[in-house]
């Protein structure tokens, strides 16, 4: 795994899908590193339209399994700045098992949701997060609906609601909530509806998925664990650039 790490560390790579048409565009720079080291395994540097997604891979070839590093990302404008919504994956991971999850929790969905906030499904307006907690690693929330409360267990469904993923730090609490077929994220009642979104969600080998709002050109700081036990940092900058008014 390591020989990989090296190869891709030297390449250093640069991946442009900016049009000068388009008036918005991304600019990603990214970094992995190995703590213990403090060695830079990857560092891509990604340009695109703000709305796209884009992605920069360096991996072996053939299907199943990989080995190498892929990062996938989409960055669109929110109430709290800039939403920025990908996955990482370094080491050894399963690239389908990644997509598949990243659709589950609602990524690079057309429609973008905010905490409380626009673009919600309707139901979402009537349905308060109460409460919560969790036991034994599962997540446990208190729902207040216009016809009623009841608690709902994370992955179970109950009154027509299913709840998929509980965010439960005390800083921010976010649970994300699905009926007929369409998904909201919901914080607590006590919450501001300005409260950023921060959500990062850790698959089976350590690949990360992540959803969070940030102001441009802020830094977002991610620390994980592949599956051998290596501890990891994933670092990106994401800065917004209007191509149009820098032509001039």
């Amino acid at each position: 795994m390591r020989l990989v790490f090296r190869w891709i560390a030297i390449l250093g790579l640069t991946v442009a899908f900016a049009d000068p048409n388009i008036e918005k565009q991304i600019t990603i720079k990214s970094r992995v590193w190995e703590v213990a080291s403090a060695d830079t395994l990857t560092c891509p540097r990604l340009t695109f339209p703000l709305g796209q997604e884009a992605m920069v891979q360096v991996e072996n070839s053939g299907s199943g399994l990989k080995e190498g590093f892929r990062l996938k990302i989409k960055v669109t404008e929110s109430r709290n700045g800039l939403l920025v919504e990908g996955y990482a994956l370094i080491g050894m991971y399963d690239p389908n098992e990644a997509e598949l999850q990243a659709r589950i929790f609602g990524l690079f969905d057309e429609q973008k949701l905010e905490i409380n906030g626009a673009g919600q499904p309707e139901w979402a307006n009537e349905l308060e997060v109460t409460g919560c907690f969790r036991v034994r690693g599962q997540a446990h929330v208190a729902l207040s609906t216009l016809h009623g409360d009841f608690w709902l267990k994370e992955g179970e469904t109950s009154s027509g609601y299913k709840l998929i993923e509980a965010d439960l730090r005390d800083s921010e609490v976010s649970v994300l909530i699905e009926k007929d077929g369409h998904r909201a994220w919901l914080g607590l009642r006590a919450q501001s509806a300005n409260k950023p979104l921060n959500f990062v969600h850790f698959l089976d080998k350590g690949e990360l998925i992540f959803m969070k709002e940030i102001k441009p050109d802020a830094k977002i700081t991610i620390p994980y664990e592949v599956e051998a036990g290596e501890k990891m940092m994933f670092e990106m900058t994401v800065s917004m650039v209007d191509s149009v008014r820098s032509r001039l």
